[in-house]
């Protein structure tokens, strides 16, 4: 066994800065107390915050090609009009809300496990994104997200001149 690899800021080492951010485990924590806390003062009332069946958080795959970022989400039961994507800053932000599902009456249930409720996910990518050109499809709920990335990184910089007073 290398020793590497049981050094966790070590283990991923060759892996990019931007597959580190969802596998790190501080990162994840730190993800999961920021959306404890958003709850919290969005009702501070509600007693349930750490409750496992409010947290809805579609799972993503991010991939890089030379050409573009591709994000993947997986939102099963919802519908492209309940999605609300965003690109601003270098941060894709996708966020919506699945309506939960009334339960009947005279209908005795054993296990409710499928998720309802909002999510947001806030992915960070790199400067060289050509924002003009994103395309988001959603199949089969399945949200696929193309960033095509800039084939000149001086394209995004802007000159600016110094006025002498």
């Amino acid at each position: 066994m290398v020793m590497k690899s049981l050094v966790p800021w070590k283990r991923d080492e060759k892996r990019s800065d931007l597959a580190r951010f969802s596998d790190d485990p501080l990162w994840q924590f730190r993800d999961r107390m920021n959306r404890y806390l958003d709850s919290f003062w969005r009702n501070p009332f509600e007693l349930d915050l750490l409750e496992e069946n409010d947290i809805f958080l579609p799972r993503i795959d991010l991939s890089e090609t030379d050409q573009e970022y591709t994000v993947i989400v997986d939102l099963p039961g919802m519908d492209e009009k309940d999605i609300d994507l965003s690109y601003s800053r270098n941060v894709l932000s996708i966020s919506g809300k699945k309506e939960e599902e009334k339960e009947e009456k005279d209908r005795q249930y054993h296990r409710i496990e499928r998720y309802s409720g909002q999510f947001r996910r806030d992915i960070p990518l790199q400067e060289n994104i050509d924002d003009s050109k994103i395309e988001a499809t959603f199949k089969n709920g399945v949200l696929t997200i193309n960033l095509p990335k800039i084939s000149d990184p001086t394209q995004k910089k802007k000159k600016i001149s110094i006025v002498k007073k």
